[in-house]
C-alpha cells in the first residue's frame, strides 16, 4: 500500500473516531438533561428508523442495482467501449444477473443509512408526541437524570452502529478477503492486470476503536444481511461468493493476459486452464456463467466478429482453430469440465509438437509436417474421444491433410468439398487401432500431396509417392471413415487435373477404377511411377544404384502379365520424351522397357540377384543410352578406361552377362526379328578404334567363358554378346564364325 493511501486511510480513521466520539456525547448530554421519556422516545425511534430503514434497503437494492448497470453501460458508451452491457447480458445472462446482484449488494447499506436518517430526521420532529406514549411517572430527579444518561448512551451506540455500518462492513470484508489467499491472490493479479495498488487489508480502519465496537454491536450482522448475493439457486453472503470466484477468477485473468500475447501464447497455456477445471470441480455455480461467456465468445469469433471488444484468434490456415472455436460455441454448463480439461490436452499436445507457431508480429504457421510423427495423430484422436464436443477437431486434422491432397492434385472447390464431405471420424467409435489407421491415413495423404504439389507432370509421372497412395488407401479401408470406400478415394485423386495430366493413368486404368478395382489399379499406378522413376534416373545420369535396386525389386515382386500390358499402353514414346529421353531414342528405349518389364513379372521365385540387374542396367544405360553422343560421330576420347570416372569394357559386358533379366530383354529388343538390329534404340555411338579393340576384346573373352555351354543355351548366349555389341553399334565386329561346342 502506499503511503498517500495509509495517509488517507489514517485520516479517516481519526475522522471517524471523533465524529463518533462527538455523537456519542451528544446523545449523552441530551439523554442527560431531557426528560427520560423523550430519551425513551428517542431510543424507540432509532429502533424504528432501523428496522424501516433494512426492509427499505431489501426492497430498493433491485431497482439500484438496474440503475448502477445502466449509469454503467452509459459510462461505457461515452468512454468509447466497444461493447455494452446489452451486449454483454445476450452473451451472459447469468453473468449479468450476478452482477446485478453484487451491484444491489454494495448499494443497499447506502441505502438503509439514507433511509435510516431520513426517517430518524422525521422522527425527530415528532418526538414530543412520540414521547406522550411513555407514562409520566417515570424516573425524575438525580435517578431520572442517570436513566437518561444511560439511554442516551445507549441510543448514541445504536445511532452509531446504525451509521457507520456500511464502512465498518467493507472493512470487515476486506479483512476476510484479504485472510483468503485465493482471494489476496486475485487482487494483485487484477491490481497488475489493471494498474492499480490491489493490496489488502485497508490499514488503520482496521484497528479504529468506533468501527471495531460498532461492528461488533450489530454492525457486521446487520451488513451482512444486507450484501446477500444470489449466487446459483440461492442467497449467500458476499464474502463467501467472492471467495468461491476468486481463484477462477485469478486464472481467467492469467489467460487473458496470454491471449493478449497472442494465440500461440494462449495455446502454451495448458496448465492455467487444468487450474480452471480444477477450480470448477469445487465451484458447481460457476459452469453456468462460463459456458454462457464461452459459448457466446466461439459463435461470435468463429463468424470473424469481435466478442465484447476482444478480436477473434488469429487462425493459421489449418482449421484447427476454427474448430476448436466451433468447439467453444456449444460448449454447455454440464459439458464444461470435461471440455476444457480436454481442451487442455490437446492445447498441451499443440504446444509440445510445435504443430502451431507464432510470429514476432503475431501471426501464426501451421507446421504441416509435424502431423507425420508418429503417434501426434492417434494420441491426439485417443485424448479427445471420450469427449463428443471434440468431433470438430477430428474432422478439422483428416480435412488438413485430405484438403491439401485435394488442392495438389488440383481438384476443383466442389469436388473438394464433395470429398471432404464423405469423410467421417466417429469420436465415439474410436478404438486406438482406428486411430492408429487415420493417422497413417492423414500421413499417407501428406506425403502424396508431398509428392504432387508444384510438380510438372512429367515430375508427377515420375516422383508421384506411389507407395504413400497405397497406404493411405490401405488405411482409408481400414478405417471405414470415408464414405464411398477406397475406390471413390482413388477415383477422385486419378481424376484430377494434375494427375490426369501427368499420364500416370490412361483410360483403361481409369475404367477398373469405376469398377472398383483400387487396388489392383494402385498396383499398375506405382508400376508405372517406379517404371518412369527409373528411366528419369538413368537419363539425368549417376543414378542411385541402391534407388534403382529397390525399384526392380519392388517391379518383380509385384507384376502380372495384365499389369505388363498396361504398362506397355501407358509407358509411350511421348511420356518418355516427356522425362528427357530424345525422340530418336524413345520408340527404341520403349521396346527395351517393355521387355524389361515382361522378364521382371516372371523373375519373381526364381533367385534374381537384383543388384546385379541393377549393375547391368545403370552400366549399359549410362555407356550406351546415355553417352550424349549424335548419330554417326565419333565420341571425343576414350568411351571405356580404368581412370576414375569411366567403365572398363570388360566390367560392361560381364555385368551384363552376369544378369538375368536386363541381358534376356536386351537380347529380345536387338533380336525383334531373326536379324540383330542394329543400335536398336539408335545411341547413334561411333566407337574409337581403342573403344572398339577394348569392347571386341571383352566380348571375346565372354565368349570364351561360355564355350562350354550346349543347345539354346549356348545360343542365348551368343545372342547376349551380339546384343551388347549391337547396342554401340558393332555386331559386325562379332564373326558368324563364332561358334560353340556341340
Amino acid at each position: 500500500m502506499s503511503a498517500d493511501s495509509k495517509t488517507v486511510l489514517l485520516l479517516i480513521s481519526l475522522a471517524v473516531t471523533a465524529s463518533g466520539l462527538v455523537l456519542l456525547a451528544a446523545t449523552a448530554l441530551l439523554g442527560l438533561f431531557r426528560r427520560p421519556r423523550k430519551t425513551f422516545a428517542g431510543i424507540m425511534t432509532t429502533a424504528v428508523s432501523a428496522v424501516i430503514a433494512f426492509a427499505a434497503a431489501l426492497l430498493l437494492r433491485g431497482a439500484a442495482a438496474n440503475f448502477a448497470v445502466m449509469a454503467a453501460d452509459a459510462a461505457l458508451k461515452s468512454g468509447g467501449s466497444s461493447f455494452t452491457v446489452a451486449e454483454l447480458a445476450e452473451s451472459g445472462p447469468t453473468l449479468v444477473s450476478l452482477v446485478r446482484s453484487f451491484a444491489g449488494a454494495a448499494a443497499a447499506p447506502a441505502i438503509f443509512v439514507t433511509v435510516f436518517v431520513l426517517i430518524k430526521l422525521l422522527f425527530c420532529a415528532f418526538n414530543p408526541l412520540i414521547a406522550k406514549v411513555f407514562p409520566k411517572d417515570s424516573p425524575s430527579g438525580a435517578a431520572g437524570r442517570l436513566t437518561g444518561l444511560g439511554v442516551g448512551i445507549v441510543n448514541g451506540i445504536a445511532i452509531l452502529v446504525m451509521l457507520f455500518m456500511p464502512l465498518g462492513g467493507t472493512v470487515s470484508l476486506a479483512e476476510k478477503l484479504a485472510e483468503s489467499p485465493e482471494t489476496a491472490s486475485f487482487i494483485e493479479s487484477a491490481g497488475e492486470y489493471a494498474g492499480f495498488d490491489g493490496e489488502l487489508p485497508p490499514g488503520a480502519l482496521s484497528k479504529n476503536p468506533v468501527l471495531l465496537s460498532t461492528r461488533k454491536l450489530g454492525g457486521e450482522a446487520i451488513f451482512y444481511s444486507l450484501t446477500k448475493v444470489r449466487f446459483g439457486d440461492e442467497k449467500r453472503p458476499v464474502d463467501e461468493v467472492i471467495e468461491s470466484l476468486a481463484a477462477p477468477a485469478a486464472t481467467a485473468l492469467e489467460l487473458a493476459r496470454a491471449a493478449d500475447n497472442g494465440t500461440a501464447a494462449l495455446l502454451s497455456s495448458s496448465g492455467l486452464v487444468r487450474s480452471f477445471v480444477s477450480d470448477l470441480e469445487v465451484n458447481p455455480d460457476i459452469p453456468d456463467i462460463l459456458s454462457e461467456l464461452l459459448s457466446s465468445a466461439g459463435r461470435a469469433w468463429a463468424a470473424g466478429n469481435d466478442f465484447l471488444g476482444t478480436a477473434p484468434p488469429q487462425t493459421d490456415g489449418s482449421g484447427i482453430i476454427e474448430a476448436l472455436l466451433k468447439v467453444l460455441s456449444e460448449i454447455t454448463s454440464k459439458t464444461l469440465t470435461n471440455d476444457l480439461g480436454c481442451a487442455a490436452d490437446l492445447m498441451e499436445i499443440l504446444d509440445r509438437s510445435g504443430l502451431i507457431t507464432g510470429g514476432e508480429d503475431g501471426s501464426l504457421s501451421f507446421n504441416r509436417e509435424t502431423l507425420s510423427e508418429p503417434g501426434f495423430i492417434s494420441d491426439i484422436l485417443c485424448k479427445i474421444s471420450e469427449v463428443p464436443n471434440m468431433q470438430p477437431v477430428a474432422d478439422s486434422l483428416t480435412e488438413a491433410a485430405i484438403g491439401a491432397l485435394a488442392d495438389a492434385v488440383g481438384l476443383n472447390g466442389d469436388e473438394k468439398e464433395d470429398l471432404l464431405d464423405r469423410i467421417s471420424v466417429e469420436l465415439a467409435e474410436m478404438t486406438p487401432e482406428k486411430a492408429e489407421q487415420i493417422e497413417k491415413m492423414i500421413v499417407s495423404a501428406m506425403k502424396v500431396s508431398d509428392s504432387v504439389d508444384g510438380k510438372s507432370p512429367s515430375d508427377i509421372l515420375t516422383g508421384l509417392d506411389t507407395d504413400a497412395l497405397k497406404d493411405m488407401l490401405d488405411a482409408a479401408d481400414g478405417s471405414g471413415i470415408i464414405d464411398g470406400g477406397t475406390d471413390r478415394l482413388l477415383e477422385v485423386i486419378v481424376n484430377s487435373e494434375k494427375i490426369k495430366d501427368s499420364g500416370i493413368i490412361d483410360e483403361k486404368t481409369a475404367e477398373k477404377i469405376a469398377n472398383g478395382g483400387s487396388s489392383e489399379v494402385v498396383n499398375t499406378v506405382a508400376a508405372a511411377q517406379k517404371s518412369a522413376a527409373i528411366v528419369k534416373e538413368l537419363s539425368e545420369g549417376q543414378p542411385d544404384s541402391k534407388s534403382v535396386e529397390e525399384k526392380l525389386e519392388w517391379l518383380s515382386e509385384n507384376l502380372d502379365k495384365d499389369t505388363v500390358d498396361t504398362l506397355k499402353e501407358q509407358l509411350t514414346e511421348e511420356k518418355l520424351t516427356s522425362i528427357g529421353i530424345p525422340p530418336q531414342q524413345a520408340p527404341g528405349l520403349q521396346k527395351l522397357i517393355n521387355n524389361i518389364l515382361s522378364e521382371l513379372s516372371a523373375a519373381e521365385g526364381n533367385g534374381v540377384d537384383m543388384s546385379k540387374e541393377t549393375a547391368a542396367l545403370t552400366t549399359l544405360y549410362s555407356l550406351a543410352i546415355g553417352t550424349g553422343a549424335t548419330s554417326g560421330q565419333e565420341i571425343s576420347g576414350n568411351l571405356f578406361g580404368s581412370e576414375p570416372g569411366k567403365t572398363d569394357a570388360g566390367t560392361l559386358v560381364s555385368s551384363v552377362m552376369s544378369s538375368q533379366v536386363i541381358s534376356v530383354a536386351l537380347v529380345k529388343t536387338v533380336y525383334e526379328t531373326e536379324t540383330p538390329q542394329i543400335d536398336p534404340i539408335e545411341c547413334g555411338i561411333k566407337l574409337s578404334e581403342s573403344d572398339r579393340n577394348a569392347l571386341t576384346n571383352a566380348l571375346n573373352a565372354s565368349l570364351k567363358e561360355g564355350m562350354s555351354l550346349t543347345g539354346n543355351e549356348a545360343e542365348l548366349y551368343k545372342k547376349k554378346i551380339v546384343s551388347i555389341a549391337a547396342m554401340f553399334g558393332e555386331a559386325g565386329t562379332v564373326g558368324a564364325d563364332w561358334t560353340f561346342k556341340g
